[in-house]
């Protein structure tokens, strides 16, 4: 049978250590277990640590501190899980000081080993990603990989950590103080990526060129949101070599939607932008017969020119000054 845990205050309603009296202080031991998930969208990581204390019956004061990290007082809960009896924890109080204690008035029904979990967030844990995107020699699928990097800018060690990351993939880690590792997270092959030109608005003689990844089934991907992260993509040749052919950073990617990662300017396709005709409509002239007001109508031709054997994708950007236009 289960202990039953009861907690009356929180960190909203601090009190003074002197109001403890000659209760006995206890100090939390070192961590068993630690769960560390990292959330999109945020710089924070959640944090959830599993202590034993040994309770007396009774009143019982518990601190716990932490070196040189970054918590958020406001985030932290605690929940002991007795596994019989009943555990009430009274107050919470933080203790100001070169090392910051978390003191806690606990009453216990009787003498007991209790685990205690604690969660808080921290800005002393971080990670960021990134891919490499191996293309076939054809460029038409690759193999996308995604490795991380997680770092401790705390002075704790985290032993055995079970670390989460936002794809749902999660990893054992050990990270000393001021420690960073890097590890792959996944790899899928035959992931189809499709090419794009496009001739942008101020016009020049070449096009931007993109590869386009979509996150769905069809195209190899659509498991999870594709967290942000600098792509680096490279190409094989005929022989099993590598060239690296550039570099873009992935925001976010959802479910069902598309990036475009740049690979720089081309002439492979050629677009060329004249003018074909201009009028002037809807003329008023001053008393003079000189033209006071006139629109401009102008008309012009775009031509596309493939250099390349097979079928390509173009999008042109025209710049449209005037609400009133045809194609």
């Amino acid at each position: 049978m289960r202990g039953f845990f009861v907690l009356i205050t929180s960190l909203a309603a601090l009190i003074p250590v002197q109001a403890f009296g000659r209760v006995e202080l206890v100090v939390l031991p070192q961590r068993e277990e630690v769960r560390i998930r990292f959330h999109p969208h945020t710089s924070s990581a959640l944090v959830q640590e599993m202590r034993r204390v040994t309770l007396k019956a009774g009143e019982n004061l518990v601190e716990l501190s932490w070196t040189g990290i970054d918590i958020n007082p406001d985030s932290i809960h605690i929940a002991p899980a007795p596994e019989r009896g009943e555990v009430v924890v009274e107050s919470i109080s933080i203790r100001p000081g070169s090392v910051p204690s978390l003191l806690w008035r606990v009453r216990c029904s009787e003498p007991m080993e209790v685990p205690v979990y604690i969660t808080y967030l921290t800005g002393s844990l971080g990670w960021e990603g990134r891919y490499v995107l191996i293309l076939s020699p054809d460029e038409v699928e690759g193999a996308l990989g995604f490795e991380v990097k997680v770092q401790n800018k705390s002075a704790e060690r985290f032993e055995n950590a079970r670390i989460e990351f936002p794809t749902g993939a999660a990893a054992a880690l050990s990270l000393d103080r001021g420690e960073s590792k890097s590890l792959e997270l996944f790899r899928i092959e035959g992931v189809k990526v499709g090419k794009l030109y496009v001739y942008p608005a101020s016009g020049g003689e070449l096009t931007e060129v993109y590869y386009l990844l979509r996150n769905d089934e069809e195209h190899g991907l659509g498991k999870v949101e594709l967290p942000k992260g600098i792509v680096h993509i490279y190409r094989r040749d005929e022989n099993g070599g590598t060239a690296f052919l550039s570099e873009d950073e992935l925001a976010d990617l959802p479910i069902g939607a598309e990036a475009r990662l740049a690979l720089g300017k081309s002439r492979e396709v050629e677009v060329k932008k004249e003018l074909v005709e201009r009028r002037k409509l809807n003329v008023r002239r001053d008393k003079g017969g000189r033209i006071a007001v006139a629109d401009v109508a102008e008309s012009y031709r775009i031509t596309v020119k493939n250099h390349r054997k097979e079928k390509v994708r173009v999008e042109v950007e025209v710049r449209m000054t005037d609400p009133d236009w045809l194609m």
